[in-house]
């Protein structure tokens, strides 16, 4: 009886298993539409003033953060265990410069 009741609840939970990541699966296929700024303002305006003032100042907000020149540097150069920044090119860096300059010029490239 036991071994029944155990095989029971196996086929039962891969059953349950199987119906909740099928029915994961189509509700993440389902996809947003995709809505320009000013279509977006004009349906919160047809909700009402207030949230169409809201729309317009999200949109505003999401177009400024777009813009390259409020996005913040990339980042500053790394600094050594003195706290002096490390030169943009380091010794390593100019001998295999050379080193490729020297087989391209060997190649004849």
């Amino acid at each position: 009886m036991r071994k029944v009741m155990r095989s029971l609840r196996k086929i039962l939970a891969i059953a349950l298993l199987a119906v909740t990541l099928l029915g994961w699966g189509g509700l993440t296929a389902q996809a947003a539409p995709s809505v320009n700024a000013e279509e977006a303002i004009d349906r919160a305006y047809t909700m009402s003033e207030e949230a169409g003032l809201q729309e317009e100042i999200y949109q505003e907000r999401i177009e400024e953060a777009e813009s390259p020149d409020n996005l913040p540097k990339p980042y500053e150069r790394i600094l050594d265990l003195k706290g002096n920044p490390v030169p943009e090119t380091s010794l390593v860096e100019k001998t295999v410069e050379k080193a490729r300059e020297l087989i391209e010029d060997v190649k004849g490239e």
